[in-house]
């Protein structure tokens, strides 16, 4: 089967290299924004004047392609701008999709995009329209971002739960270190608790709360020792009376997540950027800038949009200046008071988040189970690996999968 995707902008990030650029179609568009005189402005009302703008923006685009063959066509009418790019090295390479401003046609599963960071700000890489969610197609996606981008070679790429894009990923950037998203990690675990039914547990007792904050924690340990801090976790549920209640989630996390997942994957050991929040960021400026499922020359306005913004701020980063203002010394006091907060003071629901909000924390994991490890030793524990049923479909990038 061929799977047929389409890239549609690339910013090449590698530090002391230029290479020259293409941009297709885009810049073929008329611009969105017309700056008007204010004695026109004055006299004519830019709401007025919006039908007109309209009617010649339209005027000037092709028409709106309902295939994905009727739109690589048009992008076989691309100019070659010979732009030439100088910026620094990937060492993050951050993948999420994104469904709210993929265009209504040509139909797309999803819109698809990779970031980077640079200087602690978001730099987008590549924005794709894909038909499908299968491993051929991230693969077809990620050999054409090899091919455009050879010296391309990041050190970690975080996604989150999907078996067909981790395994692309691993087969195209054999280096890289894969790791899965913290937060999703959380999200999935407080939501099969509820499955469970152990919500009102978690809720009035504060030793099973102390269990399921523990569970969090698991991915903070190193790869080799995930098994081992689960075996703790699980012996300070029997310490305080919760395994019999709480078995089941102790069997998802070794059956599905830990075994399933893969502990180099599950594991954020190390990592600097444990979240796929700089996506996801990302994403949400993107959608806030477009109605949803806009036409697909609106969407490419959209992309150029979102072009212009990083040439801005790479420009200003390679001055020393900062891309936006710096924070406020009262914001930056609040963020060292929330962080140095007793998680306990947290309600159940907002654990996923807080465990983002704390992602770049200083923390050893290996410090937090310890203690919990040396009296793992002295008892056996096994956690025994039943078929876990939780009812309920979670969203494909949340769910985590078995078959890899």
């Amino acid at each position: 089967m061929i799977v047929r995707l389409t890239l549609l902008f690339m910013l090449y990030l590698v530090r002391d290299l230029a290479l020259s650029g293409t941009m297709w179609m885009t810049d073929t568009l008329p611009p969105t924004k017309i700056c008007v005189p204010r004695d026109v402005s004055s006299r004519v009302s830019l709401l007025s004047m919006r039908p007109s703008m309209v009617r010649v923006q339209a005027e000037h685009r092709p028409n709106i392609p309902h295939t994905f063959e009727e739109l690589d066509e048009a992008f076989r009418n691309h100019q070659d701008l010979g732009r030439r790019v100088f910026v620094g090295e990937i060492r993050y390479l951050f993948g999420d999709a994104t469904y709210y401003c993929r265009p209504n046609h040509p139909d797309s599963m999803q819109s698809y995009t990779l970031v980077t960071v640079r200087d602690n700000h978001i730099v987008p890489l590549l924005y794709a329209l894909i038909e499908s969610r299968t491993q051929t197609a991230y693969q077809d996606l990620f050999s054409a971002v090899r091919r455009i981008i050879p010296e391309l070679d990041p050190d970690f790429v975080i996604t989150d739960f999907e078996a067909a894009q981790q395994n692309a990923v691993v087969g195209i950037f054999p280096r890289a270190r894969l790791t899965d998203c913290l937060f999703h990690f959380a999200r999935a675990v407080c939501r099969n608790v509820r499955l469970l039914g152990l919500h009102a547990l978690v809720r009035d007792n504060e030793n099973a709360r102390r269990v399921v904050r523990l569970c969090l924690a698991i991915p903070l340990a190193p790869p080799n020792r995930l098994i081992e801090a689960l075996n703790a976790v699980v012996v300070e549920a029997r310490r305080l009376n919760l395994h019999n209640q709480m078995s089941d989630l102790f069997n998802y996390l070794r059956a599905t997540l830990i075994e399933g997942v893969g502990e180099h994957i599950l594991s954020v050991f190390g990592v600097r950027h444990r979240t796929n929040n700089v996506a996801e960021a990302h994403h949400r400026n993107l959608n806030a800038r477009v109605v949803r499922r806009p036409d697909i020359w609106r969407f490419i306005d959209l992309v150029r949009e979102m072009e212009d913004i990083a040439w801005r701020d790479i420009g200003r980063l390679e001055s020393g200046l900062a891309p936006s203002g710096a924070r406020r010394v009262s914001s930056l006091l609040s963020d060292a008071r929330e962080v140095g907060q007793n998680l306990s003071r947290h309600d159940f629901e907002e654990i996923p988040s807080y465990v983002a909000s704390n992602q770049n924390r200083n923390i050893n994991a290996c410090d937090v189970f310890q203690d919990l490890m040396e009296e793992s030793t002295n008892d056996e524990v096994e956690v025994q690996c039943e078929e876990f049923s939780d009812g309920e479909e979670l969203d494909p990038s949340e769910q985590p999968e078995i078959n890899r």
